[in-house]
């Protein structure tokens, strides 16, 4: 396997069939960088804040791919689990070095279907790419942002709410202008 790094292996996997074929749409490739962009501005809060260390090669595959076998812009409980299947598919036939079991991990807790169970701690990574997802959902609401009880990180992501609600032209605020 060929060690890249964080920016080559988005390259690649921006570059890859898998990832060009994310139709547009709610859940296409806009979507797939948004939530790329706020799970990499956690991660980073995270790493500095805690002083750990993050693994941010699984985190961008999965925050690229997360949705990347959605069959539709509406109820998908099982699009998880495909997209998980996938992106762990591409990281074997492009042969990038990369622990499959923590993307397939965080892509399937994003949206856990009903009767499937993970053993084990929820990661850091996997919160991030959560919560990213819940951020960038402001685009579905008319009045507010995303429920800040929703979130694994709600220190940290109800901090990037503004953010994320500028980000997708969204009106809400959690201050007056």
């Amino acid at each position: 396997m060929m060690k890249l790094t964080t920016l080559e292996t988005i390259q690649k996997v921006q570059k890859d069939p898998l990832y060009i074929q994310i139709r547009f749409g709610k859940h296409g490739r806009a979507h797939a960088e948004r939530v790329l962009l706020f799970a990499n501005m956690l991660a980073s809060m995270i790493q500095a804040d805690k002083g750990m260390t993050l693994d941010m090669q699984a985190l961008a595959v999965a925050a690229l791919l997360h949705d990347c076998k959605k069959a539709n812009e509406g109820n998908d409980p099982d699009h998880s689990v495909r997209s998980a299947e996938a992106a762990c598919n591409m990281i074997d036939r492009l042969d990038i070095e990369c622990d499959k079991d923590k993307v397939f991990d965080i892509i399937v807790r994003h949206c856990l279907p009903k009767g499937y169970h993970r053993d084990g701690v929820l990661s850091f990574e996997a919160m991030a790419v959560g919560d990213a997802d819940k951020l960038d959902r402001f685009r579905f609401h008319s009045l507010g942002g995303p429920n800040p009880e929703l979130f694994q990180l709600r220190e940290y992501s109800v901090a990037m709410m503004d953010i994320a609600a500028r980000v997708n032209g969204h009106k809400w605020r959690s201050f007056k202008e």
